[in-house]
């Protein structure tokens, strides 16, 4: 309960902080996806206050909560749909009440072979 209080109380903070990039400050409209880890309860909450549509950011149904590493999970799940200079928003929180987030932009048309 402690995390997830943590979560929704500074996760708008930390969204506002990514979303400025040293060339301009980005709209949360012009991020394609963002990639996050939490459970479903958590990640509801994350899709309310960035203004998601309900179950649309949660990509974990196929290995779960794996905590940090879910990042890259989805981040290998999503490749084929990302387009060049796409931008990507990351959020990590975690039991140690702590909170990250950055913004990618996609430099090339990504694939996997």
């Amino acid at each position: 309960a402690g995390v997830f209080n943590f979560v929704v109380k500074h996760l708008r903070t930390c969204v506002s902080h990514v979303l400025e990039t040293p060339e301009k400050t980005l709209d949360i409209e012009q991020v394609s996806w963002f990639v996050h880890q939490g459970s479903r309860a958590v990640v509801n909450s994350v899709e309310k206050v960035l203004g998601q549509n309900s179950n649309s950011l949660f990509r974990a149904e196929s290995y779960g909560n794996v905590v940090g590493s879910a990042l890259p999970f989805q981040l290998f799940k999503e490749i084929p749909q990302l387009n060049k200079d796409d931008y990507i928003g990351l959020l990590a929180f975690g039991v140690g009440l702590t909170m990250g987030g950055a913004i990618l932009k996609v430099c090339a048309n990504p694939s996997i072979n």
